[in-house]
């Protein structure tokens, strides 16, 4: 395992957010988390990112295969649903911003990260958007961009919260499919949280269903449809199957 999270618990006051939640992310594995509102999944992604504070429980990351824990240099990043723009930058602008503002650590040219970000808006197939302004494209393009904001720092894990959330039904499947190619091209780990259980049943590795803060069950998608652990995780995964099967 690559990424292991360990009996992690987390409440905000009286509401408890996540109990004892353990399991491991695989080295350039795309692992998906799906769940109602408030099953504690973009909580977990938080945590993950540093955003946010476990009360109780460790995380540990393994730097014996050349990558070393999420830090400045190889961070962990999380792309947030909303996609959080510049709306005042355009596309390489917004693209570059991050690795501007570590160029000194990174010890990174002007030149370098010219660079990175046009070869990073290439990969992500909207290098001709460059010189444009985020309110002036799609949907679609904007998740890109804010894919490309992250990617271009090379992080040693990626989070993304509800990547399908803004788009329409024809363009999540796409969009999907794209993602997990990209996924598997840079071979970069990562974890999605999403609503949209058919769509990620497609790309992810594993799949881990939550709710009410718990993870109830983490296997492969073909296992989490066919064999789920209990009559709740048949119940989200839309099985129709009303009692414990295994």
């Amino acid at each position: 395992e690559y990424v292991q999270v360990q009996s992690i618990s987390r409440s905000y006051g009286a509401v408890v957010a996540l109990t004892s939640v353990s399991l491991s992310v695989r080295r350039n594995e795309l692992l998906a988390l799906v769940g109602p509102s408030g099953a504690g999944k973009s909580t977990l992604l938080r945590i993950l990112a540093g955003v946010d504070k476990q009360d109780s429980g460790v995380i540990r990351v393994r730097s014996d295969l050349g990558v070393e824990a999420p830090s400045e240099r190889h961070p962990a990043v999380l792309v947030f649903q909303d996609y959080l723009l510049f709306p005042h930058m355009t596309v390489f602008e917004n693209v570059a911003f991050g690795l501007r503002a570590r160029r000194r650590h990174l010890g990174l040219s002007r030149r370098e990260i010219t660079r990175r970000v046009r070869d990073c808006l290439r990969q992500l197939q909207i290098a001709e958007k460059a010189g444009a302004w985020p309110a002036h494209l799609s949907g679609g393009q904007q998740q890109r961009v804010a894919l490309a904001r992250a990617l271009v720092l090379e992080p040693s894990l990626l989070l993304l919260d509800e990547p399908f959330a803004n788009l329409d039904r024809p363009l999540k499947r796409e969009t999907a499919r794209f993602l997990r190619e990209l996924q598997q091209r840079l071979q970069v780990t990562t974890v999605v949280v999403s609503h949209d259980i058919e769509a990620v049943l497609e790309i992810a590795d594993r799949v881990g269903v939550m709710s009410g803060g718990q993870l109830l069950q983490i296997d492969s998608p073909l296992t989490v449809r066919q064999y789920p652990a209990s009559a709740d995780v048949a119940d989200l995964i839309g099985t129709g199957l009303k009692e414990v099967v295994r």
